[in-house]
């Protein structure tokens, strides 16, 4: 693993780090850091305060060497002769007074390197010299060269955005969704079978969006992937099949960077797709594209010689051509594409794979995150132009080597304030209840005062008479009934004969006596 060169030895890396006994890299200083001209020669205990590599990095065009001894010598007889000059620093690798391994720092401005080494080498107390490499377990080869200009590797991939917010179309066998896109991998669209695009029997497919986005192989670790299935599960397809899943992503309304990535193709060209290209790219969506692996000029074949993709060829880990890249004038932009590990089609690992194919995600993972820099507001020719703008230049290539969009992410706009929320008018107290006049009782009846009964019983027939509510027996006998203080004009003292035959007539004068 990546670590910072400390006493206890491992290779390490810039930012320091747990090397045993000892600082890592960017640590204080003993007398490591000082200019070229002026530091010491011969072999000393830089007492691992500082780290070696971290001190060769600052010098302008650094070679770092390991330098491994026949046997073990003093320090002071380490061989001078074929470091003084042009040794701008050496470090020793033990810490006691004898010494087997070195390293040793030139600085290629102002010695050749090479004449140095093949001092060293000449002689009999060495036994080897070997390049300096950084060694990094946690990163990716191919991350990891993206976001430097040259060999050799750092044993970091740590770029300014993370492609959120641009969507990447993978139009190929299928995409997996697997666990280390984190949710990020869409339903898409199958071209071929009309069924399920996130169904990937090949493989392909999901070595190439895992290149693109996934947690731990991809570039744009937080762009969203759309599968577009327009390859079989042999891994073949027809045009017919490919201008169809192109004119789907670009019809896919939506905000954000949209690229198409494809690798695939074949020999000849197709009016048809470079049609449906030429579209996708008006319509705002970037196009990028697998250069071939036939080892030929990559404009004899589609969609590479196409004039609306940018053309990737591929690189090993050497920088150099891979064997089986096309090349030549077609070719925009070069990636690595040897040995690249990426998402497996099941479970949770991965695979290693080959091809132009494994470089032109790279390369489209590049491009989500240039349109993440450039506030989704990104063109296909813009595009183009910054990525190359970008690149550095490799010997040996016939185009540029992609590196890492520079730039810086806009700002994030404040977020919306929420409308305040209206406080209601207080909800005014109830009136008083208005006072209900109490409901008058009915007056309770006072019975009328039964009349007065005279001593002179009446014939009667047993009947029951009333008079003002009460009721009287009257005996069957024949007296007369006296009622005194009647009303109506009917003055006391007149007397009924109980034998009218009227009986009603009398049963309607109310006594009042």
């Amino acid at each position: 693993a990546e670590g910072a060169r400390g006493g206890g030895g491992g290779v390490g890396g810039p930012g320091g780090g747990g090397g045993g006994g000892g600082g890592g890299a960017g640590g204080g200083g003993d007398g490591f850091g000082r200019r070229p001209e002026d530091a010491p020669l011969g072999v000393h205990n830089a007492g691992r305060a500082r780290g070696f590599t971290s001190q060769c990095g600052r010098l302008r065009n650094a070679h770092e060497f390991v330098v491994t001894l026949v046997g073990e010598v003093h320090r002071k007889d380490v061989p001078h002769a074929a470091l003084h000059k042009g040794a701008a620093i050496v470090r020793s690798l033990q810490h006691g007074a004898r010494v087997s391994q070195f390293a040793v720092c030139y600085d290629g401005d102002r010695v050749d390197s090479e004449e140095r080494v093949a001092a060293l080498k000449a002689l009999d107390v060495v036994a080897a010299v070997e390049e300096n490499y950084r060694v990094g377990a946690s990163e990716i080869w191919s991350l990891d060269r993206l976001d430097q200009a040259a060999l050799p590797l750092d044993g970091a991939y740590a770029p300014g955005a993370d492609g959120a917010g641009s969507t990447v179309y993978v139009l190929d066998t299928g995409v997996y969704a697997h666990a280390d896109f984190g949710g990020r991998v869409e339903s898409g669209y199958d071209a071929v079978y009309g069924g399920n695009a996130q169904d990937d029997v090949h493989s392909h497919g999901t070595h190439c969006a895992g290149t693109v986005a996934s947690g731990t192989w991809g570039v744009a670790k937080q762009a969203t992937i759309v599968p577009v299935k327009v390859l079989g599960d042999s891994g073949y397809g027809s045009y017919a099949d490919i201008v169809d899943g192109i004119n789907w992503a670009a019809a896919d309304a939506r905000a954000g960077t949209k690229v198409i990535s494809m690798s695939l193709g074949g020999a000849g060209s197709s009016s048809a797709g470079n049609a449906a290209l030429e579209a996708a790219k008006n319509a705002g969506v970037i196009n990028v594209v697998a250069a071939g692996n036939s080892n030929d000029d990559a404009c004899g074949y589609w969609p590479a010689g196409s004039p609306h993709v940018v053309t990737v060829g591929s690189t090993d880990s050497s920088d150099r051509k891979s064997w089986f890249s096309n090349y030549g004038p077609c070719v925009d932009i070069y990636a690595p594409g040897s040995s690249i590990t990426s998402a497996a089609n099941s479970g949770s690992g991965s695979s290693v794979k080959s091809g132009t194919s494994m470089a032109c995600p790279l390369v489209a993972g590049v491009m989500a995150l240039a349109g993440q820099y450039n506030a989704h507001a990104l063109t296909h020719d813009a595009a183009l132009a910054g990525m190359q703008a970008d690149a550095t230049t490799v010997a040996g290539l016939d185009a540029e080597f992609v590196q890492l969009p520079t730039g810086s992410l806009p700002p994030t706009p404040p977020p919306t304030p929420a409308p305040p929320t209206p406080v209601p008018p207080p909800t005014p107290s109830p009136p008083p209840p208005t006072p209900m006049p109490p409901t008058p009782s009915p007056p309770t009846p006072v019975p009328p005062t039964p009349p007065a009964l005279g001593t002179h019983p009446i014939v009667f027939f047993e009947k029951k008479v009333a008079y003002g509510g009460f009721g009287y027996t009257l005996p069957q006998t024949k007296k007369t009934l006296r009622i005194t203080g009647c009303s109506g004009g009917v003055c006391p003292g007149v007397v009924f004969n109980a034998s009218v035959p009227d009986v009603a007539s009398w049963l309607a004068l109310r006594c009042v006596n």
